[in-house]
């Protein structure tokens, strides 16, 4: 047994004396007696899987930021202007109707004053009497008329804003639902993106991290977010070439992203960004692009 961990505990890749054991419980924060056991051994996976963690909220933020999660905004206008829009259209015909009834009484107490002066009453009391009754006639008519405008007016007014509530509601749910699909999305491919990063850890403490030189192995200059980036920069011409030429020099990039992100995750980036334009997809600037385009490696 090595003198500097106990029996049963390895210690991590390129820990190998009791000053490196040290380092890392200094960096632990445990006792730094240069013998790596059960506490080192603890706060180092404690410490392991908050990194870990750490990494997959960053892809999980990174994605969920290149997504563009559609929005339905609905403007709901005021009592006061949904007023004035009904009034606009029913208003007038009211006004119409209302003249047209004034105009009807004025012409009965015009026939009524020319019977009285052929029966030669001339201004009687009874005449006055009947042209008082026309007026409130008119005037009770006109009334009504006032009353059933208002009463419809509050009728649609309110089924307006019933309707303009619902739609504010559909909105709101059909947001939630743009909302959870994004983050299932994002939570989906950053789990793959985590998966991969988690193995080629793993690769890497055995030895066989970094690129062998052959076609179609990822980039080690290239992290994983590197190549989401180099993706969603492209036009879509180009993810139509990335995706389906077979053009060598597309063929190879094509196989070198299905190697960094594996099969399930390459197919994810492809539903994620589409050859359709950069619908759903937010456009990064040109010098991101150019820096993700110009990282890009091949093997040679």
């Amino acid at each position: 047994m090595a003198s500097y961990y106990l029996k049963g505990y390895t210690t991590p890749d390129g820990v190998n004396s009791r000053a490196d054991v040290r380092e890392w419980q200094n960096k632990l924060g445990v006792k730094a007696d240069g013998i790596w056991g059960p506490n080192t051994q603890a706060a180092y996976e404690r410490y392991a899987n908050a990194s870990s963690m750490s990494k997959f909220q960053e892809y999980y933020d990174t994605i969920l930021g290149a997504l563009n999660v559609p929005s339905i905004s609905v403007s709901v206008p005021s009592k006061a202007e949904l007023k004035e829009d009904i009034s606009s259209y029913l208003r007038p015909g009211v006004d119409l109707a209302i003249s047209k009834r004034r105009a009807a009484g004025e012409t009965a107490k015009a026939e009524l004053d020319a019977d009285a002066v052929s029966r030669g009453m001339g201004a009687s009391t009874y005449v006055s009497s009947m042209k008082e009754r026309e007026d409130d006639d008119t005037q009770s008519d006109i009334s009504i008329m006032e009353a059933q405008y208002t009463a419809t007016l509050a009728e649609r007014i309110a089924a307006a804003l019933e309707k303009y509530q619902s739609m504010s509601l559909q909105a709101q749910l059909q947001n939630a639902q743009y909302a959870y699909n994004a983050q299932t999305t994002a939570m989906n491919l950053a789990s793959q993106w985590f998966n991969s990063y988690m193995n080629n850890a793993a690769r890497a403490v055995k030895g066989s991290g970094g690129r062998s030189g052959k076609s179609g192995t990822a980039s080690k200059n290239m992290s994983t977010l590197d190549y989401v980036r180099f993706v969603s920069g492209l036009s879509a011409p180009e993810r139509s070439m990335l995706y389906n030429s077979g053009a060598s020099e597309w063929v190879m990039m094509r196989t070198e992203l299905e190697d960094a992100l594996g099969k399930d995750g390459y197919r994810t980036v492809r539903s994620a960004f589409p050859i359709l334009g950069s619908a759903g997809v937010k456009s990064i600037s040109n010098k991101n692009y150019d820096k993700a385009r110009d990282t890009w490696r091949w093997a040679r």
